[in-house]
């Protein structure tokens, strides 16, 4: 099973369950982060924070 985001920039199409290592925060005050091995960004709705690092 896959989840769809349509984002203004493009669609991002992954498996749901999948586990992403975040790389960048772009857009803050809406949580949407670009992730390894992942050309778009997710946004706030269609992730869940399961670890942080410092």
């Amino acid at each position: 099973m896959v989840k769809e985001a349509s984002l203004e920039w493009g669609q991002v199409i992954y498996p749901i369950g999948s586990e992403w290592i975040v790389k960048e925060v772009i857009a803050p005050q809406t949580c949407t982060v670009f992730c390894e091995g992942n050309d778009y960004g997710l946004p706030a709705s269609h992730y869940k924070v399961i670890k942080t690092v410092t």
